[in-house]
């Protein structure tokens, strides 16, 4: 668990990293307008972070209900979708940053 989150920090900080000299050298925007872009990724993580808990703590009740007893283990389900949408993500990524601005 702790290699994965680790690896999830890792990208995140490349990202965050990346952003805006990709907005700024690729596609000519400026400073001010390439720091709009930002607000795209505290959206999703608004959204995200109380939507996936939620979704956490149901999953986590559903099961300890079923088998009768609670395991730390209830919790990992919700890795593998965000392992795909981590893949899809970053694809989606490269391919608009390899894209040419008109």
């Amino acid at each position: 668990m702790a290699i994965f989150i680790a690896y999830n920090y890792g990208v995140l900080f490349f990202v965050l990293t990346s952003f805006a000299s990709l907005w700024t050298k690729r596609y000519h925007q400026s400073v001010l307008i390439s720091g709009v872009h930002y607000v795209a990724i505290v959206l999703g993580y608004t959204v995200g972070s109380p939507g996936g808990a939620r979704v956490t703590d149901w999953l986590w009740k559903y099961l300890t209900h079923k088998r009768g007893q609670t395991a730390p283990e209830y919790r990992i389900p919700l890795i593998f979708p965000g392992i795909v949408f981590l893949i899809a993500g970053l694809s989606w990524y490269g391919w608009t940053a390899e894209a040419m601005a008109p």
